[in-house]
């Protein structure tokens, strides 16, 4: 609170928890944070309830270019506060949610928000659970995106088969390497042989 103006702040792979974080949110929300351009938060014990206040203090920062959070188990409700903010986050450049818990209702939900986003280039949400639904409307939208150029959809449950028949966006380069093989609930099998 006490910094008149600061441009990053990184704590990559601190254990802070959510408390910490919660207060380190809040003191840069309450803060001179107006020039606030890098928020990098890797690996720091985020829950979803702190990534929420987060969401919601992002309107605080309009310079903010980057936010990574990838590596924090924030899952789809704290994804969707995200993508709700992002339109108010007009410098917006770089966005990381890698292995973030994240399935397809985050994803459509980003998908919808990355079409308000002017700047939106880089998109990373490699290592999440999204397979071929929310990757069918991730492409949809990231073709309609003007400004994005990245969209990393590596280590999801997106099958060959939709990787094969996608219509793959001309101006974004998407990655989807080393897809996980989804294997589902087992559970109606075991009953059958019973």
């Amino acid at each position: 609170e006490q910094c008149s103006s600061p441009t990053s702040l990184c704590l990559d792979e601190n254990p802070l928890g959510s408390d910490a974080a919660h207060d380190i949110i809040k003191a840069l929300e309450r803060g001179p944070a107006l020039v606030l351009q890098q928020l990098h938060l890797v690996f720091v014990s985020l829950a979803a309830d702190s990534a929420v206040d987060l969401a919601r203090a992002l309107t605080a920062w309009p310079a903010l270019t980057t936010l990574n959070i990838a590596a924090n188990e924030i899952y789809d409700e704290a994804v969707i506060e995200i993508a709700a903010a992002l339109p108010q986050c007009p410098s917006l450049v770089h966005l990381d949610l890698r292995n973030t818990c994240m399935d397809n209702d985050g994803a459509k939900k980003l998908a919808e928000a990355m079409l308000l986003c002017t700047k939106l280039e880089e998109l990373d949400l490699a290592g999440n659970f999204v397979n071929d639904e929310g990757f069918h409307v991730l492409l949809d939208r990231a073709g309609s995106c003007e400004s994005l150029q990245s969209l990393d959809l590596d280590n999801n449950y997106i099958s060959n088969e939709a990787i094969e028949s996608a219509r793959w966006p001309g101006n974004v380069e998407v990655s989807v390497q080393d897809q996980l093989e989804f294997l589902g609930d087992l559970s109606e099998d075991e009953d059958e042989d019973a």
